[in-house]
């Protein structure tokens, strides 16, 4: 297993392993700027797009359960 998936998956219990399955697509329009720039960070931190906007979205998450 390579060290992003082991990082991904620290401290995930079996159960919620099923919750990381994709199969659904979401379809977003953005500026080619702006796609350049998420494919710029996302390639910076080693990760892809989606893993990259997904990370910043459970970080929100976390944020907004924390209040």
């Amino acid at each position: 297993m390579n060290k992003k998936l082991q990082r991904l998956l620290a401290g995930l219990e079996v159960g919620e392993l099923e919750s990381l399955r994709k199969d659904k697509q979401l379809n977003l329009r953005v500026s080619e700027a702006e796609l350049e720039s998420l494919r710029t960070v996302s390639a910076s931190l080693g990760l892809t797009v989606s893993e990259y906007l997904l990370a910043l979205h459970r970080a929100i998450l976390g944020k907004l359960a924390g209040k």
